[in-house]
């Protein structure tokens, strides 16, 4: 499988899982959802409008009404709320929409008598303006569960003699969701920010199957554009299911007017109009909201608005009305939306991760970190753009889940490529103990070669000699061939013994496994701290690109690096003090192409070499024991060559050259 086809699995794989994990994660964790709603907030109110639409006009019924209504035994409240309604259609009003007490639900069990008079006044409303009043029900949150329950007002429906309604309940009552939390939102999918425009509800008397209602906003405006435009307005075409409520500043509140600013006060029971009052100029071809707007209960229902203020119910209404009216309410991203961008996301950012990570190595380029920071840039100027298009983006948490992601995956690559380098590793290190174990029997070999070959340059030769004159020469001394014999016998020992001793410390020398110009270094400074070489040691080693798996080349390290110690055993036993007069030792190793040089120079001024150059291709008849290893060493070596040079200023250069072709084909 190719690198690439790798890759792109790795990228789905990763990018889709952790994608996912942190999806279901994160969208729980309310730090999280606090910090999404407060970027949420932020972004409206700087976006808020400045002055609301003049078609909404609120009526307030505050703390006085209920005074009003306590200090008298004979006011009935839906009596008075129906004279307050009556009064405001008969002066024009398009559309009204009618906050009901909660408990107004149900027909009073104290009054069974007084039923069909108290509620009566607000049937005969509906029945005759049925097109421009809207009834809110209230509605727990639809995204909680679906269908929920909605309590219908069929005692404020007209009715047939068999009871039944009239009209259809969702042509004349609207939902309005409400929850515990709208007071303290903790996320950005509060209703108090996202609200439903249509819902599917079961009637609480479950006659009925389930019934599609649209929400008071919404039916209101139907309503108006039916009132004024005399069409109807395609809602479902021109609306969404949900959207996101745009806030007016608290500073430019609606056009409001309490219940006493309408009715006389002098007069109880009904809603009459206060004295030099206009109501018609103030509230003709206006939808106007009724409702109660002071207290915590189940009548004012407070919600926290992006500004911190805390506002009624009704207010809220008025805020998503005027959304629809003007156009300017947010366009919500469904759920699959969100979990397409989240995972889109984590693919994205992983294949980052993947594609610019060095395969050999924990290491990403310069560009990695202007690409991270691009897509988040990228990402946060679209939100921007999107929310002055009234279109929502989240962005605390998909950044959170694409962190997360990002992160996973690179602990993961981290993971597999650590795994992938200590697989390497021992396969290197069994590799580099197979050549090793195959260099030590090299080495052995021509151990064995090279003592018989001097057994038989020197004794063996030595023996032949004595049998020959033995063949010859019939007066012979006997003692004489006793002695030669004795003196042969010595020698082979010796070289077998030798040979036993060098047996024993035959080893890859550790000190050479990470370069042999590190080797070289690391025993001249062994030499120079236990004071065996007092002399100036000018290093000049360059690493030559060693091949450090390879048996040949293990063998042949072996070999150059006992050609290094016996020309440095020349130096401390001919040329430095007080054998010598040198003050100093150069040692180098270079190579040149496929050309490799090994040189040790000293500056000693006394020399006993009579020739200028002694080379290995000039095969000496005698010499030393180290100058035979040297030459021994030399012919071994693919094209090797030694000389020995006379300095014409003073001093010694014994130099090495081998080729660098070690080919393991044949082991």
């Amino acid at each position: 499988m190719s690198r690439s086809k790798k890759q792109t699995i790795a990228i789905l794989v990763l990018g889709i899982s952790f994608g996912f994990i942190y999806s279901v994660l994160f969208r729980e964790i309310s730090c999280l959802q606090k910090l999404e709603l407060n970027t949420y907030d932020t972004f409206l109110r700087w976006q808020s409008p400045d002055d609301p639409p003049k078609e909404i006009l609120l009526v307030k019924l505050n703390r006085q009404y209920r005074e009003k209504r306590a200090a008298n035994p004979n006011f009935s409240e839906r009596v008075f709320y129906a004279s307050l309604i009556k009064q405001l259609l008969e002066n024009d009003v398009a559309v009204v929409v009618l906050n009901l007490r909660h408990y107004w639900r149900d027909i009073p069990d104290s009054d069974w008598k007084d039923a069909d008079l108290s509620n009566s006044p607000l049937r005969e409303l509906v029945g005759k303006y049925g097109e421009q009043i809207v009834l809110v029900t209230r509605s727990d949150s639809l995204f909680e569960e679906t269908p929920s329950e909605l309590q219908t007002y069929h005692h404020f429906l007209p009715r047939n003699d068999d009871l039944s309604p009239t009209i259809a309940p969702n042509s004349v009552q609207g939902f309005s969701e409400y929850e515990l939390e709208a007071e303290n939102p903790r996320s950005s999918t509060s209703i108090t920010r996202r609200t439903n425009l249509r819902g599917e509800f079961v009637t609480l008397d479950g006659n009925q199957p389930a019934q599609k209602f649209h929400s008071a906003p919404l039916l209101a405006l139907e309503k108006f554009a039916r009132q004024q435009n005399k069409y109807k307005l395609k809602t479902e075409i021109s609306f969404p299911q949900t959207i996101g409520v745009n806030y007016w500043d608290s500073s430019s509140n609606f056009p409001a007017f309490n219940v006493e600013q309408i009715c006389d006060r002098n007069v109880v029971e009904e809603c009459k109009l206060a004295p030099q009052l206009n109501l018609r100029s103030l509230v003709a071809n206006k939808i106007v909201l009724v409702g109660f707007s002071e207290g915590r209960n189940h009548n004012t229902l407070p919600v926290t608005t992006p500004f911190g203020n805390k506002i009624p119910l009704l207010e809220f209404q008025a805020n998503v009305l005027a959304s629809l009216i003007t156009g300017r309410y947010y366009r919500v991203l469904s759920v699959w939306s969100q979990w397409l961008i989240w995972l889109v996301g984590a693919i994205i950012v992983s294949g980052i991760f993947i594609f610019n990570m060095d395969s050999s190595r924990l290491d990403y380029p310069k560009s990695f970190f202007w690409i991270i920071f691009g897509v988040i840039f990228v990402y946060v100027g679209l939100t921007l753009i999107l929310w002055q298009n009234y279109y929502t983006l989240p962005i605390v948490i998909p950044l959170s889940i694409w962190s997360a992601s990002a992160i996973s995956t690179c602990i993961c690559l981290v993971l597999g490529l650590q795994r992938q380098l200590i697989t390497q590793q021992r396969q290197t290190i069994e590799q580099l103990q197979r050549a090793e174990e195959k260099a030590v029997i090299l080495q052995t070999r021509k151990l064995l070669q090279r003592v018989a070959s001097d057994i038989h340059d020197t004794a063996l030769q030595d023996l032949k000699v004595i049998m020959d004159r033995l063949e010859l020469e019939l007066n012979l001394d006997p003692e004489f061939v006793i002695d030669r014999l004795e003196i042969i016998g010595r020698q082979i020992r010796e070289q077998l013994n030798s040979m036993r001793q060098m047996s024993q410390k035959l080893e890859i020398s550790s000190i050479l496994r990470s370069g042999i110009d590190i080797g070289i270094q690391a025993n001249l400074e062994q030499l120079v701290d236990s004071d065996q070489l007092t002399l100036q040691v000018i290093y000049d080693l360059h690493p030559i690109d060693e091949p450090k798996a390879s048996t040949n080349w293990i063998d042949a390290r072996e070999d150059i690096y006992r050609f290094f110690r016996e020309a440095i055993n020349n130096v401390l036993f001919h040329a430095q003090p007080p054998y010598g007069n040198a003050t100093q030792v150069k040692v180098s190793l270079w190579r040149e192409q496929n050309r490799c040089y090994l040189a040790i120079i000293d500056n000693n001024c006394q020399t006993s070499v009579t020739p200028s150059v002694e080379t290995s291709t000039k095969r000496r008849s005698s010499g030393g024991y180290g100058t035979k290893i040297m030459e021994t060493i030399a012919l071994e070596l693919p094209q090797g060559a030694w000389e020995r040079t006379i300095i014409p200023d003073g001093g010694i250069k014994v130099q090495l050259a081998w080729n660098f072709s070690f080919d393991d084909s044949h082991c």
